[in-house]
């Protein structure tokens, strides 16, 4: 076998026909699963477009959904936690 030659991956779709069980996602995810800041900024941004969080700043947003008390910078280590509990706020 060469270099080149390679198993295709069996690949199946994502189910959009019933609702994410965020919880079954977070009992799974290993301890100390982390992912960067901007990640976390795009959860946020997707909050942020609801009509009913007009008035309220990013900052408030995830003290209220996973508790940080400053907004993380782009490259930092931020649990992966808190990403899902952004995007379930």
């Amino acid at each position: 076998m060469s270099t080149l030659d390679f198993t295709p991956l069996d690949f199946t779709p994502p189910r959009v026909d019933r609702p994410i069980d965020a919880a079954a996602i977070l009992a799974r995810m290993p301890p100390g699963a982390a992912s960067k800041g901007v990640i976390l900024h795009s959860a946020l941004d997707s909050v942020l477009v609801r009509p009913d969080l007009a008035d309220w700043t990013g900052e408030r947003i995830l003290a209220e959904a996973c508790g940080l008390e400053a907004m993380p910078g782009p490259f930092q280590n931020v649990p992966f936690r808190h990403y899902l509990d952004t995007l379930i706020f």
